[in-house]
């Protein structure tokens, strides 16, 4: 029997593979309709992506525009780039300025005596410290600390000595006492000489004239000379100048002590006086509010007005609240609490906090009831946070003028206590205003130091405490901030020179260091007091000629011991090597920690002797002193205490827990332990870690050049060590030492102890000094730096000085129209590259009867309609002549595309850049505002004409998408069926012609 095994029917020779594909092309023709209209749809879908894609490409050219910064880009010029080049932001305000650069930053060099060998041994053994220039004990004296906080008007002055010479010295860049005493120092013409003696400059004639006056005169209508105690003439030979030195109402309390300021308990009351009729005040210099504190005392003095203020809670409900009759924290905190709107008041240090109980869609607040300040000055006027509003600060004790107020409006006081700046101005004076048997006196209260530091822990005389004296003289320091704030006491000491002439010298009155040695120098024996060449110390020095023993003892009190200059021997010199003047306290900022390391804010884990750790976090960003350091180290609840060091120079940690093992510091990410000095672990055997920021080497006989710079560059100390040849014959080698810090703030006080080093100053360490203003102003605003870029000096320029000159410089600013004339044009690019391809989608050909792609397409033709009013369209916050973009150039130009003057925009903006930028950058009418609207309603993902359009074609896609999978899956059946019933008919046929056969043969046996 035949069958069908390929597409030619065996038994009908028909091509049955012909027929089928024929008889099921007849039938594809829908399928056939269903492909050309996805392929026409697919490209459309893509080509609606594809304007999308341009249209998003071009909001976001003209988005740059919807920013004030493109229009706020600023040039600066310098008229001398050779003195100073300019760099301006965007912050920059158009102008002309002029600079006058006098000095550039240096960093502080040092040299030392030659030696005959780089690796031979020449050092005796000793220690070499480096510490930084706070640690001075001579400290040049800001002139801005000067009378009373108001400083000095700088200037020029002439000086005439009594032979008549002459010199101008200008002191118009002169920052401290010591600038002023150099400049003097330094002429030549007038033969005087500038020292300080306590609070007072004072000029001694050097002609040995027996006649004549010295005088001192302002020149150019200034008043440096008059600000500096030394304006007027002496005809002694010897012009001494007024007290400069003194506190005042505005004296930060911060600056006390030599700069380490008043240690207050933080809560509690800080001290008790008590009064002569056995009354008592408590005195509380926290700086936070307390219900019985006066509200004369807020606002730095200034109180809060008598009135009304409006409250209004977040149920809508409001009330007029009296307070003409508070007169302290409580009063106002009880009337608010009593106004029946359901608000708490609570305290948070220097604030008050609101909160509200009552329900509903308000919002909490406090207004003033008529012209009132009331509100304003109780700080309530902030906005509220949900059923909160917390108000801003309203009280400080930061200056002398709160303290004293603090205990002036106490309320335990009533007029019984005054408290004021003593008569010297050097320190402050409770007066008792009872009567009784008692004495006025002074006691601390939980342990606070704020009485210690104050100095007035001291017996009263005639009814008044009068303090120590709280600030030191002239380039001097406090004997209280030696050996690191523990003090050096007074007393009487003998001194003997070695030709044996003998004094005693009594200084039971001596508060600073400076009355310690005029006291020495004026005792009339052969001997010379004075602070350490490296600044770190005292020492005395025989000059009678003598050869006996240079003695110096106490007669009474310790204060010889204290200073380190107890002596009975042989010698020309005694001398206190380091006196460690505390310059580290609970008051140092963290920003000013470590002058060549910028802090870091982190975290940083501490874990004691037991095993017991904690994280101390430090990124919040309200810690700024180390005080608040020590707080939270304190407070983490382990066997570790903070505290400043015995040097005063660096934090302290002491491991208490009393366990077996190392108290270790670790860092939490950052290096924040690392910037506080105190990362790692306590040494074996020890419990303690030591911060201080000195730094010392020990120097042994056999160390050489080589191995000592090795030493000082693994010291961890600011300064760079390197060996010099500097070609000499005999003794080539030095070592040479360089700050790693440039300015009067890189400055190293640096102590050779026994070590024979020998260091000569090459540079001096200083800032950089540049007057702003006119080069003939009498008072023109001197810029300092401890670099030789001065940021923001103008706000937004950034100054790089290149030299020093005395020609003055003009900077000027000006607006640039670089970024958005930038900006305008890509937008314009953009713009002509949609139109173009719009063109092309849209296009007929007549001589071919081509049409584009979208040709008639309702979507295209809505979004070129939509480009086309957009361009032209007007900005209803434009003033005259800048509403559109044609006001600044930007045109409709043939075929309906854009056309850029770039030279017409900048002319608008060089006329009126602030019209220019308010077109575009309004935040809510300017064009780039409303471009922003325009095409989020073209392009926006939910509701924009191109994507629903493109999500609505895509869905129709998938839809004839299915209806083709299934007219194909259809015809696949059709075609299988016609297969099988041919190959039925090819079997049909086969058995047929089978049986044909069968008969044939039969017949042709029936014949035979």
């Amino acid at each position: 029997m035949g069958t069908v095994s390929s597409g030619i029917g065996l038994i009908s020779g028909l091509n049955i593979q012909q027929l089928v594909d024929s008889l099921i092309a007849t039938r594809s023709r829908p399928v056939d309709l269903l492909k050309s209209r996805i392929q026409q749809g697919t490209a459309v879908r893509t080509a609606y992506l594809d304007l999308s894609a341009r249209l998003l490409a071009l909001k976001s050219t003209f988005s740059k525009l919807n920013s004030t910064d493109a229009f706020r880009a600023a040039e600066a010029t310098s008229s001398n780039e050779n003195t100073l080049t300019a760099t301006a932001g965007t912050s920059a305000t158009p102008g002309s300025y002029v600079f006058t650069v006098r000095s550039l930053a240096a960093s502080q060099q040092l040299i030392s005596s030659g030696f005959a060998s780089r690796d031979a041994s020449f050092l005796t053994p000793g220690r070499l410290t480096f510490e930084r220039n706070d640690a001075r004990l001579d400290r040049g004296t800001a002139l801005g600390s000067l009378n009373g906080g108001a400083g000095v008007r700088t200037g020029k002055i002439r000086i005439t000595d009594r032979a008549g010479g002459s010199a101008q010295i200008d002191l118009t860049t002169a920052q401290s006492v010591s600038d002023v005493l150099t400049a003097i120092n330094g002429q030549s013409t007038a033969a005087v000489r500038a020292t300080v003696e306590g609070d007072r400059i004072v000029l001694t004639d050097q002609t040995g004239a027996a006649a004549g006056s010295v005088v001192v005169e302002d020149l150019g209508g200034g008043s440096a000379a008059l600000d500096l105690g030394i304006r007027g003439s002496s005809a002694t030979g010897r012009l001494e100048g007024g007290d400069v030195v003194r506190l005042s109402a505005t004296t930060q309390l911060t600056a006390l002590r030599d700069g380490n300021g008043i240690r207050v308990h933080g809560v509690s009351d800080d001290f008790r006086v008590t009064l002569a009729d056995g009354s008592a005040v408590d005195v509380n210099l926290s700086g936070k509010l307390r219900n019985d504190l006066s509200l004369a005392g807020l606002n730095g003095g200034g109180g809060v007005p008598a009135g009304k203020i409006l409250a209004k809670n977040r149920a809508g409900q409001t009330a007029e609240i009296d307070l003409a009759g508070a007169q302290t924290v409580g009063d106002v905190v009880n009337a608010i609490q009593g106004a029946g709107l359901n608000l708490t008041v609570t305290i948070v240090g220097a604030k008050f906090v609101v909160t509200d109980g009552s329900t509903g869609d308000g919002t909490l607040s406090f207004a003033e009831v008529g012209n009132g300040t009331t509100a304003t000055a109780l700080g309530l006027t902030t906005a509220a946070i949900g059923n909160s509003l917390t108000g801003r600060d309203v009280y400080r004790v930061a200056t002398i003028g709160d303290a004293l107020r603090e205990i002036n409006l106490d309320s335990q006081n009533a007029g019984r206590l005054s408290a004021e700046i003593s008569p010297d101005g050097d320190r402050i004076r409770l007066i008792d205003q009872t009567s009784g048997a008692g004495a006025i006196s002074v006691s601390a209260l939980s342990d606070s130091s704020a009485a210690s530091d104050l100095g007035l822990l001291r017996d009263g005389s005639g009814g008044a405490i009068v303090s120590g004296r709280l600030n030191s003289g002239l380039n001097s320091v406090l004997l209280r901030s030696l050996n690191g704030g523990s003090g050096v006491g007074s007393g009487v000491i003998q001194i003997t020179d070695r030709t044996g002439a003998s004094a005693n010298v009594d200084l039971t009155g001596a508060e600073t260091l400076d009355d310690v040695i005029r006291g020495i120098n004026s005792a009339g024996v052969g001997v010379v007091a004075r602070v350490s060449a490296s600044g770190l110390g005292i020492e005395v020095a025989d000059t009678s000629g003598g050869t006996a023993n240079l003695k110096i003892a106490d007669v009474s009190g310790e204060l010889a011991r204290g200073l380190g200059i107890t002596v009975d021997a042989a010698v020309g010199q005694v001398s206190k090597a380091n006196l460690q003047r505390q310059y580290v306290s609970e008051s140092t900022r963290l920003d000013s920690f470590r002058s060549s390391i910028a802090f870091s804010r982190g975290k940083f884990r501490i874990t004691d002797s037991t095993g017991a750790s904690a994280v101390v976090d430090l990124t919040q960003g309200d810690e700024k002193t180390i005080g608040a350091v020590i707080a939270e180290v304190n407070s983490r609840g382990i066997g570790v205490r903070a505290s400043i060091n015995a040097n005063g120079d660096g934090l302290l940690l002491t491991d208490t827990a009393g366990g077996s093992a190392l108290m270790t510091v670790s860092e939490e990410g950052g290096s924040t332990a690392k910037s506080l000095g105190i990362l790692g672990s306590a040494a074996t055997g020890t419990t303690t870690i030591d911060g201080s920021l000195e730094r010392g080497i020990d120097v042994l006989a056999t160390d050489t050049l080589d191995t000592l710079i090795d030493k000082i560059r693994g010291s961890g100390a600011a300064v760079n060590a390197s060996l010099l040849n500097d070609g000499n014959s005999a003794n080539p080698y030095r070592l040479s030492l360089a700050s790693t810090q440039s300015g009067e703030s890189g400055r190293l006080a640096i102590d050779v102890g026994a070590t024979g080093l020998s260091l000569a100053t090459l540079v001096e360490g200083r800032d950089a000094k540049v007057l702003f203003g006119p080069p003939d102003s009498t008072q023109p605003l001197v810029l300092t730096s401890a670099t030789n870029t001065l940021a923001d000096a103008i706000p937004g320029v950034s100054l790089n000085l290149l030299a020093a000159s005395d020609q003055p410089v003009t900077v000027n600013v000006a607006r640039s129209a670089d970024t958005p004339a930038a900006a305008l044009k890509a937008f314009v690019d953009g713009y002509n590259a949609i139109a173009d391809r719009i063109t092309e989608l849209t296009k007929f050909n007549s001589e071919t009867n081509q049409r584009g792609l979208l040709l008639g397409d309702a979507t295209v033709e809505r979004i070129q309609s939509r480009l086309a009013s957009l361009v032209t369209k007007r900005a209803t916050n434009g003033s005259a002549g800048f509403d559109r973009l044609s006001s600044v150039g930007v045109t409709v130009s043939s075929g309906g595309k854009l056309s850029f003057d770039e030279d017409r925009f900048r002319a608008q903006y060089d006329a009126n850049p602030q019209a220019v930028e308010t077109l575009f950058a309004d935040a809510t009418s300017g064009l780039a505002a409303t471009f922003d609207a325009q095409f989020d309603q073209m392009t926006n993902d939910d509701t924009g004409i191109l994507p629903r359009a493109e999500e609505s074609l895509g869905k129709t896609l998938d839809l004839l998408s299915d209806r083709q999978a299934a007219l194909e899956a259809s015809l696949e059946k059709q075609r299988a069926q016609l297969m099988a019933k041919f190959q039925a008919s090819e079997q049909v046929l086969a058995q047929l012609q089978s049986q044909q056969s069968a008969l044939t043969g039969f017949k042709s046996v029936t014949a035979t």
